[in-house]
Formats: C-alpha cells, sequence, structure tokens
C-alpha cells in the first residue's frame, strides 16, 4: 500500500498550492496525524501523482504545497466496462472496492428484472460507493479513479454503446479465455442477477452482443465481474 496517500478532485500543478478538506482531512489530521512539515503524495484520480509538504494544518482543512515535479501516467490504452446489475448495497461496496484494486475503468449499475436488491441508491449511498472506490484507488497504488454511473434501462444503455458487447453466459461453449482481446480497444462486459437474465434481456444480448462462459460453475452476482476483471485485465497488462 503506498504511504501516506492522499485524494484531491484537483488539477495537480508543480509549485501550486492545494487544499484539502472533509474525509480526506480529517483522515490525515485524526488517523494519520500528520504535522507541518512532513511529505505526503496525492492523486487526483485524473493520472497524476504529486508530492506534497503540509504546510498549515487547521481543523477544517490542511494546505499543501506541491513539488516542482509531478508524475502524469497516460490514460490507458484499453478501458473495461463491468455493466451489472442493481444489488444489495454491501455487494456494490464489494463490488467496486475490489473492482478498483483489480483496475476496472467504468462501472454501470443497471436495473435486471430478476434482481434481488433495490433498484436505486439514495445520493448518501452513492457518495459511500465513491468514498470507498477512492480508499481502493489509494490502497492499490493506481492514478485513475473509475466512474459509476446507473442506468435506467439495459436496453437503452446498450442502444448507446459504440463498443463491442460481451456478456457472462453459463451455457455458452465458449470460454472467457477465448474472448478476442485488442490492446487499443474498449472492452464492455455485461453481468446478471444470481437468478439469471430475464428471457427478453438475454434475447437482447444475444442479438447485440457475444457470450462466454466464466468459468466450469455458476457465479454470484458480484463475483462474476471480479472474475471477468482478474480474467481480462490480467489480458490487458
Amino acid at each position: 500500500m503506498p504511504h501516506s496517500r492522499f485524494f484531491i478532485p484537483a488539477p495537480l500543478t508543480p509549485s501550486k498550492t492545494v487544499y484539502i478538506e472533509g474525509t480526506e482531512h480529517h483522515h490525515l489530521l485524526r488517523v494519520m496525524r500528520k504535522q507541518v512539515g512532513q511529505l505526503v503524495e496525492l492523486v487526483n484520480g485524473q493520472g497524476t501523482l504529486a508530492l506534497a509538504t503540509l504546510v498549515e494544518i487547521t481543523s477544517s482543512s490542511t494546505t499543501l504545497a506541491l513539488g516542482e515535479e509531478v508524475v502524469q501516467e497516460p490514460p490507458p490504452q484499453s478501458t473495461l466496462t463491468l455493466i451489472c446489475p442493481y444489488m444489495r448495497p454491501s455487494k456494490i461496496e464489494w463490488l467496486i472496492e475490489k473492482g478498483t484494486e483489480l483496475g476496472v475503468d467504468h462501472f454501470v449499475l443497471y436495473p435486471s428484472q430478476n434482481q434481488s436488491g433495490p433498484c436505486h441508491f439514495s445520493p448518501h449511498q452513492q457518495q459511500r460507493f465513491t468514498l470507498i472506490s477512492i480508499a481502493a484507488l489509494k490502497q492499490s497504488g493506481r492514478l485513475f479513479l473509475p466512474s459509476l454511473n446507473y442506468a435506467s434501462s439495459l436496453q437503452i444503455l446498450l442502444e448507446k454503446t459504440t463498443s463491442p458487447i460481451l456478456y457472462a453466459d453459463p451455457t455458452s461453449e465458449t470460454t472467457i479465455q477465448e474472448a478476442p482481446f485488442n490492446h487499443c480497444s474498449d472492452e464492455v462486459w455485461v453481468t446478471g442477477p444470481e437468478e439469471g437474465f430475464a428471457t427478453d434481456e438475454l434475447s437482447y444480448l444475444q442479438a447485440v452482443g457475444l457470450g462466454y462462459r466464466l468459468g466450469p460453475y455458476i457465479l454470484r452476482a458480484e463475483t462474476a465481474p471480479m472474475a471477468i476483471a482478474a480474467i481480462r485485465k490480467s489480458i490487458h497488462k
């Protein structure tokens, strides 16, 4: 785990002054107990990593002076999007944390006819999902924060998708390892709820996409996306 790394959703320009507030400030002050004069790492979720010196710490914010050099990682040539059904909040939290660590670039949640969880999340829950992703970003050492979006309909979402559509299909004779891969393309994978895709959902996926078997066993709704992420991201690298 990177030591003393903090997240700030702002440009990190060499030799500039920046400020940390809210959750990250609380973590710096109360948990890490940082003091003026110490060095910390800053990331902004947009590929930038910078060293900064603590200049001032108050009860509500931290002032930092950026160093003369920053690291700017180029965006990935290929990305991985996971389109997953709504689930219980605890499962979504696990999905986002582990998916961020594995390198997923985009999460999209959609309402499935066979889902067992809620079909929407409150602003407070959505904020919690973001904080979990930020924590996983810092812990894993990656520099790009994945996006998290919410779709009103799977079909409407896929109609707007320009990348090839791939989906998890436990009945397919073709395995995920056999799915074609292009290092300069984006992959979009759709997974279903534990009861499986509804008949019309599956019919639509069969019409617009290609199905692949993830393994010899039936996976839970939160496990299938992680299997895809682990396998496909190992190929991306």
